[in-house]
């Protein structure tokens, strides 16, 4: 009786081991062992919960990101078009500038020669009557 004690004590201790049972393979553990198992099976997905957290606020931080720099580009792209529309409209008011400018010259160039003509017209008078 105590061999076959033995025997057996010492079978209890190979566990986990597989057995076929109605043709089946099934795994034979001690509650133990199953339990370690399924400790580990919760930190697993407690683990896996974690990291999907995390991938979520990853996720969310690049889709803000993202969006942050699409304003950006649509600001530069607004930004661009009003300095290009300064620029014309600066250009387009130098040459309006230079143009006054060259009317102001002429104006004061035939306003001088008119009193030039006038000077010589009154000498022309003067010497004349004379």
């Amino acid at each position: 009786m105590m061999l076959l004690m033995l025997v057996s004590l010492s079978t209890l201790s190979q566990y986990p081991t597989t057995k076929k049972i109605k043709g089946e393979q099934v795994v034979i553990m001690t509650v133990k062992q199953a339990e370690g198992i399924n400790n580990k099976f919760e930190q697993l997905e407690d683990s896996i919960i974690g990291l999907n957290n995390q991938l979520n606020g990853c996720e969310t931080s690049l889709n803000f990101t993202q969006n942050k720099l699409e304003n950006t580009e649509t600001d530069l792209i607004v930004t661009q078009d009003s300095l290009e529309k300064t620029h014309n409209l600066y250009t387009v008011e130098v040459k309006r500038q230079d143009k006054l400018e060259f009317i102001n010259r002429r104006e004061r160039l035939r306003i001088n020669i008119g009193l030039i003509f006038i000077g010589f017209v009154w000498v022309y008078g003067v010497i004349s009557s004379k």
